[in-house]
């Protein structure tokens, strides 16, 4: 029972308290970052601080940590975070859907190319870590819970829209947010690339940005 036990413990329990700390620490570490960059702005709060912030403290916690701790421990390339190598298809994709999303952007507010240029690196800041987080890194880690696609897949739409939202009404994320993760999560599931699920996650972000309507 106890050999049992402890291949179970190896096997299971172990990546599944993984997990679980590789989801709440980066976020810790998210809240306790933006509280001191608030700090530290707290006299120059603009657009450019706040893309600052969002970059210094998303980038760090998000993305640079989680990757290096990965690299540490498994050795693992960024290829296995689904950064390698983009293809003619992707390509042809990324280029269709920027130039649709701006064209329609550009025409919705007018030519107002200031406000484009917040919006649009206030979102990447947002969108490239979030989805390096809920992709890369956590698909990566529910390989060794469970082989199966789906459950990665739903588990990582969870995360990102209740836990990483958690601020928000739970009804939008069920609704808004959870749907769009399932998407994105299954686009990286197809593709093993973050290439699309990002592009998708940005347009999503960019035709909901306040400043932009």
């Amino acid at each position: 029972m106890n050999k049992v036990n402890a291949i179970f413990f190896k096997n299971k329990l172990k990546p599944i308290f993984g997990f679980i700390c590789i989801v709440f620490i980066p976020i810790l570490l998210l809240l306790i970052s933006a509280l001191i960059l608030s700090k530290v702005f707290v006299n120059t709060v603009n657009y450019t601080t706040t893309i600052l912030s969002t970059w210094v403290s998303m980038g760090l916690c998000m993305v640079i940590l989680p990757y290096l701790f990965f690299k540490k421990i498994y050795g693992v390339s960024l290829a296995e975070f689904g950064i390698s190598k983009i293809t003619k298809k992707e390509s042809i994709f990324c280029l269709i859907s920027i130039v649709s999303l701006y064209g329609f952007l550009i025409i919705k507010t007018n030519f107002a190319c200031t406000l484009l240029i917040i919006a649009t690196l206030q979102n990447l800041g947002v969108v490239l870590a979030e989805e390096f987080f809920t992709k890369g890194v956590m698909f990566f880690q529910t390989k060794k819970i469970c082989s199966n696609s789906v459950f990665r897949v739903v588990l990582c739409a969870l995360v990102f829209a209740f836990v990483l939202h958690n601020a928000a009404s739970p009804y939008i994320n069920l609704l808004y947010r959870f749907p769009l993760a399932l998407i994105t999560g299954y686009a990286y599931l197809k593709t093993d690339k973050l290439y699309i699920p990002v592009m998708l996650h940005f347009i999503n972000n960019m035709l909901s940005t306040g400043i932009l309507k």
